[in-house]
């Protein structure tokens, strides 16, 4: 009987229809299901819809019937399955019933092939066996690749393979014999075999349907500038290619002929029919778009709508000179608390027993507390989030400046211009007329806020963006807007 019977339990019936294996029920599952019948129980007695409790022996029998997604199949394979993805059992265990599992399956495969090499003639002892196992080659190119894609997707650094920790947990729940992939290893061959590989997935995924190909340009990590292209398929978007632009010039004629290159390349390596193009309306992508309409008059081409709504909202500060005043003082405000740790440990703590922070500002408690962030150009929204954030904490703001107002002015120190700063952003807290300004400001970006969301989701339509631009001219037609 497989190990992985002792993590199931079996009422001893047959699966469904399935004449060849029994019905299985997840051990875990069933602990958990158990328990929230006992709560209900107990909720059911204080609540009088219940005498008592059901005793151990009524509340199994009910959870085998009851318990979500059980019985499963007891195949093994349906079982193992199941363990990979059970939310309710012990990671520890997991990974001993998944060893537990390999190590049978090593177990039989070895007996299996002890018997064929004392039953078969010698010369059939160098066929290989069409079920046997995977080869200690194929286990440890698997952990390469899959290692590979997990330092990718959680952005780690090629320098963590050689962290100790790392590679003190791959040599206790990998399988013997396998090692920890070198850095320059998973930076080069295991990565390029990966990105072939991804070019192949997408290009099974989209090959023959259309698409909407983009591009934009910023700078890496490692401040090189490079443009990137995009393409979007049945609503999903995929990266295209990046192009290093060290050392090239920033114009539309370069940008369209990168373009042009990344449609062909769209096309001939994905199978796509490229419908339309869009990029931001920067001076290059300007210049690209219009030699790209006169040479493909069958492309719709577009400038980006989310860059257009961000674009909007420095254009609203612009032609708002006070309320880009009253931005500017929000931001003196969230610095001050935020470069003055006591000053914001305060905040993070208030010291009331009554009401606490989390009260203050309508959190339930134990909740985490919220914080103050500064917003980021280039990042869009954020104005709005980050004013939106000072208008959630004002409350425990604002009485944490009446309590301690004296206290709030030293922490920021002894010199003149400290306490000067200290006394101009506690007279700002406690200026009515300052949160009013920020509520108003912040009512005015709320809608482009929706909207930028709106331009930018994978499934945007060109109908979409006409009546979003309709909505926004609606709304701000309206006074009630003030």
């Amino acid at each position: 009987k497989s190990s992985l019977w002792a993590h199931f339990l079996t009422t001893g019936q047959h699966y469904k229809e399935n004449k060849s294996h029994l019905a299985a029920v997840c051990k875990y599952c069933m602990t958990n299901h158990m328990q929230n019948l006992k709560e209900e129980d107990a909720m059911a007695v204080l609540n009088g819809n219940l005498k008592s409790v059901r005793t151990d022996s009524e509340l199994t029998e009910h959870a085998l019937t009851s318990i979500p997604n059980m019985p499963i199949c007891g195949q093994l394979t349906t079982m193992l399955g199941h363990l990979r993805r059970c939310p309710t059992i012990d990671p520890v265990i997991r990974v001993q019933a998944l060893l537990d599992r390999e190590t049978e399956k090593n177990v039989y495969q070895a007996n299996k092939t002890t018997q064929e090499s004392q039953t078969l003639p010698a010369a059939s002892s160098s066929t290989p066996d069409a079920n046997s196992g995977p080869t200690p080659a194929e286990l440890q190119k698997a952990l390469d690749e899959r290692i590979c894609r997990l330092f990718v997707s959680c952005d780690y650094s090629w320098n963590s393979a050689a962290n100790f920790e790392w590679m003190a947990f791959i040599q206790d729940f990998c399988l013997p014999g396998l090692r920890m992939p070198d850095r320059r290893d998973l930076g080069g061959h295991i990565l390029e075999g990966e990105a072939t590989k991804a070019v192949q997935d997408v290009g099974v995924k989209t090959r023959g349907n259309l698409a909407t190909g983009q591009c934009d340009g910023w700078k890496s990590h490692a401040k090189v500038p490079v443009v990137t292209s995009m393409m979007t398929v049945e609503n999903k978007a995929y990266l295209v290619r990046t192009h290093d632009m060290r050392g090239q010039p920033k114009t539309g004629d370069r940008l369209y002929e990168l373009t042009r290159d990344d449609i062909s390349y769209m096309q001939n390596t994905f199978g796509v029919q490229v419908i339309a193009y869009c990029t931001d309306d920067g001076p290059d992508g300007k210049k690209m778009r219009r030699l790209l309409h006169e040479a493909l008059i069958e492309i719709i081409v577009l400038v980006c709508w989310a860059h257009q709504v961000n674009l909007m909202v420095g254009d609203y500060l612009k032609a708002n000179p006070d309320l880009k005043d009253t931005v500017n003082k929000a931001l003196e405000v969230m610095k001050w608390f935020n470069n003055h740790s006591l000053a914001h440990d305060w905040l993070m703590h208030q010291e009331n027993p009554e009401k606490t922070y989390e009260q203050l500002i309508g959190k339930p408690p134990g909740t985490h507390a919220l914080t103050l962030f500064l917003p980021v150009v280039t990042r869009w929204l954020a104005y709005y989030l980050s004013l939106s954030r000072l208008l959630a904490v004002s409350p425990a703001m604002r009485s944490l400046c009446l309590r301690r107002h004296v206290d709030l002015a030293r922490c920021a120190g002894a010199k003149a211009e400290d306490i000067r700063k200290a006394n101009t952003i506690l007279a700002l807290v406690n200026d009515s007329e300052f949160w009013t300004k920020v509520y108003r400001i912040c009512v005015h970006l709320e809608p482009l806020a929706i909207a930028a969301n709106v331009a930018q989701a994978s499934h945007t339509r060109l109908d979409h963006v006409l009546l979003m631009l309709g909505n926004l001219f609606r709304i701000y037609s309206d006074p009630s807007v003030e």
